[in-house]
This record gives C-alpha cells, sequence and structure tokens, in this order.
C-alpha cells in the first residue's frame, strides 16, 4: 500500500499536514515483512507499523497499520577498534 494513503487513511483531510520523518526498510521475517515509518504531525512523533505477508513473486497482503505516539531519544555510542601497529 502506497505510503500516502496510509497517511490519508490514518490522518484523513489533514495528510498533507504531515511531515514524513524517517523511512524504514522492509524487515523480512520469513512469511511476514515489517516496517516502521516516521512522521511528525501537530508537533508530535509518530511511528507508523505496517506489516505484510505473502511474497515478491505471488502477491502481498497489507494487514491494517498501527500507529503509536513516539519521542526521540539520541544516543552517543563510544566503540574501542583494535588496529595492529606496525
Amino acid at each position: 500500500m502506497p505510503f500516502k494513503t496510509i497517511l490519508f487513511e490514518l490522518f484523513q483531510d489533514e495528510a498533507d499536514e504531515v511531515e514524513h520523518i524517517e523511512s524504514g526498510d522492509w524487515i523480512e521475517g520469513g512469511k511476514y515483512s515489517f516496517k516502521d515509518d516516521i512522521v511528525l504531525y501537530e508537533g508530535k512523533y509518530y511511528m507508523i507499523t505496517q506489516s505484510r505477508s505473502g511474497s515478491y513473486f505471488s502477491d502481498y497482503h497489507y494487514d491494517d497499520p498501527e500507529i503509536v505516539e513516539v519521542a526521540p531519544r539520541t544516543e552517543t555510542i563510544v566503540k574501542t577498534f583494535w588496529d595492529v601497529v606496525k
């Protein structure tokens, strides 16, 4: 299902006022695939989770998307790498 259609169904007449912040990739989980997108609407962030079943070779069946309010969180990660001394 096209993302613009999902926005229209969830936000109806106000879909044009929704800012698409982040688009996730489809994550394959065997028979099912999942995808998360983040949108900004009226100053609040929402995650829209989509799921589908089927395959590229046959056809996909899309379940109704779920939407939850989310908040951004920033993390700084420090990782140690080991280089060979020459």
